[in-house]
Formats: C-alpha cells, sequence, structure tokens
C-alpha cells in the first residue's frame, strides 16, 4: 500500500523548461579573422563595429539567414570567426538547470561572462586564432544542435554575455555554421 510522509508536502515538485535565448537570435560577429585580442568574452567588451545579422550565420549552406564574409580567397578563408550576443535573465537565482544548444561547423568554444562554458569539435588546451576544429562537420552534423548542461550558478542576473568562436577545420572549408540558444529549467 502506499503511504505517504506525516508532516510532508503531497505536492510534487515540478520542472519547467523556459527558452532564455531563442535560436535565430541577432548577434554581432567579426569575420576578418582578425584576433580581437584579449578581453573580447568579456561582458565590457565594445563590439559596437561588429557587423550584425540574425542566425543562423555562416556560408556556404541554404540555411543560414545571415552570411558571414570569408574574405577574397576561398582557398585561404580564416580559421576562425567570432560572436557575440546579451541576454537578459530575470530570476537567475530560482534556475535548477540550463541547457546550451550549439549548432557548429565545424568547431566552436562558447564562453559565458567571460568564462569557457562549453568546447564542441576542438582540442583541448589553449587556443589561438589560428586552431583548427578538430574534424570537419559534414551531412546532418552541420545543422545538429549539440547539448550541453550548464551550471545555472554561471548565469547572472541581469545582463549575461556570450561570446562563441567557431573554428574550421581547414582553410579551404566550403562552410562554416552557428547558431545557438539557452533553454532554463525551474522548479515550479
Amino acid at each position: 500500500a502506499f503511504r505517504g510522509t506525516p508532516g510532508a508536502s503531497n505536492v510534487v515538485p515540478v520542472t519547467t523548461e523556459g527558452t532564455l535565448l531563442s535560436a535565430g537570435s541577432t548577434w554581432s560577429y567579426l569575420d576578418s579573422g582578425v584576433d580581437p585580442g584579449p578581453g573580447w568574452t568579456l561582458p565590457g567588451f565594445d563590439d559596437s563595429a561588429w557587423a550584425r545579422g540574425s542566425a543562423p550565420l555562416g556560408y556556404g549552406d541554404t540555411h543560414q539567414v545571415t552570411v558571414v564574409s570569408y574574405g577574397a580567397d576561398p582557398s585561404v578563408k580564416p580559421t576562425t570567426t567570432w560572436f557575440r550576443s546579451s541576454v537578459r535573465i530575470d530570476g537567475a537565482s530560482s534556475l535548477t538547470g540550463a541547457t546550451l544548444r550549439l549548432l557548429r561547423d565545424d568547431g566552436a568554444i562558447v564562453y559565458l561572462n567571460g568564462g569557457e562554458a562549453a568546447r564542441s569539435n576542438m582540442p583541448e588546451g589553449e587556443i589561438e586564432a589560428t586552431t583548427f576544429a578538430s574534424s570537419s562537420a559534414g551531412g546532418a552534423s552541420e545543422t545538429a544542435f549539440w547539448t550541453y548542461a550548464l551550471d545555472p550558478a554561471q548565469l547572472a542576473e541581469g545582463a549575461n554575455t556570450f561570446a562563441v568562436e567557431i573554428h574550421q577545420h581547414s582553410l579551404d572549408s566550403s562552410d562554416l555554421g552557428f547558431d545557438l540558444a539557452l533553454v532554463g529549467e525551474r522548479v515550479e
């Protein structure tokens, strides 16, 4: 027979999910191939001179909404393209979980408020603007969203800055793609 616990609540907590940053959001991006320098992952970095566009961003595929540049020589494209966006989170302290959803072609490192939050298809250790992705993304993996659990304690009340570097696997890569979403969980 099923019995309750005397003195305890009979209410079963319900976890609800909510989108905090939608796929298809607007991002600032730097597609010159020139490293933006130290501090580009930090919330206070001035990216006002960067171009802006809606995700998915990239080149070489039909699913992109914003086409980024790869320069004049298609056989020597920049290894890295940089992206930044901010999202306002109200009630960050009440989040019990968070999930990053990342579309990346070929590799990516995601920073949240200056700290590394996820690394996908990239080597371990120090990464430079000239570091290639670990492997090439092709077929279905070019439009797949890879999921990463995020410690909700990394999310600040109010403004939060995502900074993402997308790395190619080769200088003559045919395509580049990027999008990101953030889903939060709360117990009601």
